[in-house]
């Protein structure tokens, strides 16, 4: 049954997702459905309104959302989007078309109505690229998110990757790839470190970290329709723009790629992570010393073999340069110290990512999409939707709570079934502005069948999110999805063959492979696989913003594999301190208002790390790629709490995960902290004016400073899966969504 949207859900969805017009004067009339921006600046606002009048190019409209909804609104047609779409299922129709048009004319049909028969009613949910792309005649790309590396430039391959030219070309793909809709992903650890010689012009380089916040402000500069870029940096453990000191006092403090972030509007377009391996690991667990190291610039190889990759350039025997040797543990430190201040860099655990990447046999991965449950190769994209596991249930009856549900294992493998051959369809149908990237994708053909409506699932089960219950259901399910989607790949294999860049030997001696059941492995041999990758679990920010819950139909569904983040709250007003529900929870006790909240009502910050880990490993383990994933702590938690939270993760053999400290996003740190004394609101400041010596606690106009609730004009949010969600109506736009 198809779902009508309403309220902030159909605000969204038509603010984001549905099509709107190119020609705007052929399009617009009196009565015209239209979006207009109501206040600009970092995190501008929009809302519905329906059109009253025209005057020339000024816009007369009665607002139709917001809080200002009813009254009359003014503005210039520059600003006001009019919708060709104004229901869901019209955007499922024109989605599942067009992705199933490269289907043979005779089963067309068939396939179109199967991919809108599980898009309409949210069972899946492709990614927003997929919702407001197919069949639009906007040339933008259907894939969220790429990863390029820093190549030689066509027009000076002589001069390698790490030059002027090939630095400037790749800030030109980053906005042709912005520009086209989709996020991007760069590893710095290609250029040479601060003060480099350079041996044309005898000057010396600016470093990894300042031509990063290049690339990080053509996240702002470069926009496409209503939706801002998004870019992951990360840096290697050994390079040596890595780190430089863990002394606050020190004018280097906030120069290296760990402590960048300290700097006020020092890299604000980007992620960053650190790509740890096991060596360093082994160093911080040992306090060894640590060796920050580069190529011999100066080596004749070096402009025409260095990549980035310093294994291969040892393996030849190529030299390198020690630049500086470090106690690991201080630079561990250090990126601890980063992550309790602002949940940044995160860390990515580089080693595992490679040994157990599908595809190791084609390359190296060293960087990930800028949510990070990517890790990718160079041109690898990112090819996303996700299977509601909150639909994935049935009623079997009622009791004191409530209904009762099972999971409904018919309609889970119905899903996953279309919906990888959705995604691989995806490859297919989209455009393609650069050809080397269409010739990798249909190369690979990587998909990234995910999940969302986790926690939706484990609460109508009654099973506490993080229990142990609850973790030997979610094994169940996800093996039995990576199961699913494999099986299908390799019926995809047979029907329409297996992917270009397949080699049978290679592939059956990757680390993911060997962790298939045996009958997978047998089939796969026998008859090839369909796609280099199937699986991942991304954010789901604004899609899940998008779908409504089964338990609560006027709200969210819980995103990713994310546990809802709170069930009720305190709120402070004139008839003093009351609790308030939210969501799902809040849909409970309007039913019971006499009862308790029961125990499987869990919100992220009733959990301790360590089940939010052990959920996480769980998943892993069947998951081809990665996870986008948040360990909500309390602010009370210590820089010692973070630092054994990664530990945990590593010896678990995660690829990576984020942590985010309660509050922590508020502040960054210029000097030494004052626990004493409370920060001064925030502000912008000359760091310049500060004491070298004298302790305190500075707060300065951060990322989000400026953030406001597209749906409810709220100013008070949360930091979930890497983007902000509102705490008034749990409303949650990310950026690359």
């Amino acid at each position: 049954m198809t779902t009508i949207l309403t309220g902030f859900h159909r605000k969204l969805y038509q603010t984001r997702y549905a099509r709107k017009a190119k020609n705007k004067l052929a399009e617009l009339k009196i009565g015209s459905n239209v979006i207009t921006l109501v206040k600009d600046g970092k995190y501008p606002v929009r809302e519905t309104a329906t059109v009253t009048n025209i005057n020339g190019n000024q816009i007369e409209m009665t607002l139709t959302s917001g809080m200002d909804a009813g009254t009359t609104f003014t503005q210039r047609i520059e600003l006001v989007d009019i919708l060709l779409e104004n229901e869901y299922s019209e955007t499922a129709q024109r989605v599942a078309n067009f992705v199933a048009s490269v289907e043979k004319e005779e089963v067309r049909t068939k396939v179109a109505g199967d991919f809108h028969s599980i898009i309409s009613t949210f069972d899946f949910v492709p990614s927003g690229r997929i919702l407001a792309g197919a069949g639009d005649d906007a040339l933008v790309t259907l894939f969220n998110c790429y990863v390029t590396t820093i190549n030689p430039s066509p027009v000076a391959p002589h001069k390698g990757s790490d030059s002027r030219d090939a630095i400037f070309n790749h800030m030109s793909r980053l906005s042709n790839i912005m520009a086209h809709g989709g996020g991007n992903g760069t590893c710095l650890s290609t250029l040479r470190p601060r003060f480099g010689r350079l041996s044309t012009t005898k000057g010396e380089s600016a470093g990894s970290v300042y031509t990063g916040n290049m690339f990080s402000s053509l996240t702002s500069w470069v926009n496409q329709g209503n939706r801002r870029g998004a870019q992951m940096l990360t840096i290697h453990d050994w390079h040596p723009d890595v780190y430089y000191t863990n002394d606050r006092n020190d004018p280097d403090y906030g120069q290296d790629f760990i402590g960048a972030k300290t700097q006020a509007g020092f890299m604000e377009g980007n992620n960053s992570s650190v790509l740890i391996s096991d060596d360093f690991m082994h160093a911080v667990d040992n306090d060894l010393l640590w060796d920050l190291v580069f190529p011999d610039t100066s080596h004749p190889a070096y402009n025409s073999e260095w990549n980035g990759d310093l294994q291969p350039w040892r393996d030849k025997g190529y030299p390198v340069v020690v630049h500086s040797t470090v106690r690991a543990v201080d630079m561990w430190n250090k990126l601890v110290k980063c992550n309790w201040l602002s949940a940044e860099p995160g860390i990515i655990f580089i080693d595992e990512v490679n040994r157990m990447h599908p595809l190791w046999y084609l390359g190296i991965i060293k960087t990930t999409n800028p949510c990070g449950e990517q890790p990718l190769l160079d041109k690898s994209t990112c090819n996303l939707g996700a299977v509601n596991w909150g639909h994935m249930i049935k009623a079997v009856g009622k009791d004191e709570h409530g209904t009762v549900y099972e999971i409904d294992w018919d309609k889970f493998q119905r899903t996953i079934i279309i919906a990888q051959r959705f995604l691989d369809n995806v490859i297919d149908a989209t455009h393609y502005f650069e050809p080397d990237l269409k010739e990798w994708q249909q190369g690979e053909r990587r998909v990234g069948l995910g999940l969302l409506g986790l926690a939706d699932l484990l609460i109508a089960m009654r099973l506490p999110y993080g229990s142990k219950e609850s973790i030997d259901l979610v094994e169940k399910l996800i093996e039995f999805q990576r199961n699913i989607g494999y099986m299908a790949s390799v019926e995809l294999a047979i029907e329409k063959g297996s992917f270009p860049f397949y080699d049978k030997e290679k592939y059956m001696q990757g680390g993911f492979f060997k962790t298939l059941p045996d009958y997978i492995q047998y089939a796969i041999e026998e008859y090839g696989i369909r796609n280099g990758t199937s699986m991942t679990i991304a954010p789901t920010g604004t899609t899940g913003s998008i779908t409504p819950s089964l338990l609560d139909p006027a709200g969210s569904v819980s995103t990713g594999c994310e546990p809802h983040f709170a069930m009720k709250y305190h709120r402070m007003s004139r008839i003093g301190n009351t609790i308030q529900y939210a969501g799902v929870a809040a849909a409970y006790m309007e039913q019971f208002p006499d009862r308790e909240l029961p125990n499987w009502y869990v919100g992220a910050m009733d959990l301790s790390p360590a089940d939010h880990i052990a959920m996480q490993a769980v998943l892993q383990k069947y998951i081809d790629t990665s996870i986008s994933k948040t360990v909500n702590c309390p602010a009370s938690y210590t820089e010692e709490d973070v630092a054994e939270v990664y530990f945990l993760a590593h010896r678990m053999g995660l690829k990576g995960t984020t942590i985010y400290r309660d509050g922590s996003r508020d502040e960054q740190i210029l000097s030494n902290i004052d626990t004493e004394n409370e920060a001064p609101e925030a502000q912008e400041i000359d760091v310049t004016t500060l004491s070298d010596t004298e302790p305190k606690t500075i707060k300065v106009k951060g990322k989000y400073d400026d953030w406001v609730c597209e749906s409810c004009g709220s100013k008070k949010f949360t930091m979930v899966e890497n983007c902000p969600q509102c705490n008034d109506c749990g409303m949650q736009a990310c950026s690359i969504g």
